[in-house]
């Protein structure tokens, strides 16, 4: 199996669509699907997003050892912890100098925001509020 192969099976793992990936790694969905059809390698920056997923870089470039650099691979709970869903809405919700999120996107990046905070362990107020600080910031500018 080559690195291009291997990127697609990360995708996979992770339950993500194409463009859900291309969000993860900030990368065009282009340059993605350039990545995963084998036309050019991933950027050092696209391997730096790999590595902040925990992907084990090693193993995405050999094939040897495991996809993540942890003993178990990263997922989101299966159950929903109400508290840090709500802190996130609440955070989604306040004004940012951008004006307020609409309704739709609220509920599309307090969804994408809850896996992603889960899997990072974040939990306390501040930590959270950064978070969506930032990823809000981040999705008005896609």
């Amino acid at each position: 199996m080559t690195k291009n192969h291997r990127l697609e099976e990360i995708r996979a793992n992770m339950g993500l669509t194409q463009s859900e990936m291309c969000a993860r790694m900030g990368i065009p969905l282009r340059t993605y699907t350039r990545y995963a059809s084998g036309e050019r390698p991933p950027s050092v920056e696209a391997l730096e997003a790999l590595a902040r997923m925990d992907i084990d870089l090693h193993w995405l470039i050999t094939g040897q050892g495991n996809m993540y650099r942890t003993a178990a691979p990263a997922h989101p709970p299966s159950s929903l912890d109400e508290d840090l869903m709500g802190q996130i809405a609440e955070a989604v919700a306040q004004p940012q100098a951008s004006g307020v999120l609409p309704p739709r996107e609220q509920g599309r990046l307090i969804a994408r925001l809850y896996n992603e905070i889960a899997l990072a362990g974040l939990r306390s107020r501040e930590e959270v509020t950064g978070a969506v600080r930032l990823a809000a910031v981040q999705f008005r500018h896609r």
